[in-house]
């Protein structure tokens, strides 16, 4: 589980994220990412109904990409909000590749120190 101060949480950060944000795209998510005033870079995760319409099956998901997310937070740049979009897709990966597709995505982005 992310700390409370790397989680985007309120309603308005999100909204603000989705609109100005910039996005990179991957098989498996977009990664939008907009810069913030925080000495920390918060991260939110949103899985739709449209990816699996078992709750389990997409907390299963939110949990691998905190699990990533907390691997890499050593490497990634702060001061930024960065949200994932996940995509139906990310049904058929395995830890691994999705992984794989998270640090590159994070490259493609520059979100990397």
């Amino acid at each position: 589980m992310l700390p409370r101060y790397q989680r985007v949480i309120k309603d308005s950060d999100w909204r603000r994220i989705h609109a100005r944000g910039s996005a990179v795209h991957s098989s498996y998510f977009v990664v939008k990412k907009l810069p913030n005033k925080n000495k920390d870079s918060r991260f939110g995760i949103s899985i739709g109904v449209k990816v699996s319409k078992q709750a389990t099956r997409r907390n299963q998901i939110k949990r691998q990409l905190r699990a990533i997310i907390q691997q890499e937070a050593g490497r990634i740049k702060t001061s930024y909000d960065i949200i994932f979009i996940v995509r139906p897709a990310i049904l058929q990966a395995k830890f691994s590749e999705i992984r794989k597709q998270v640090i590159n995505t994070f490259s493609k982005a520059k979100l990397y120190k």
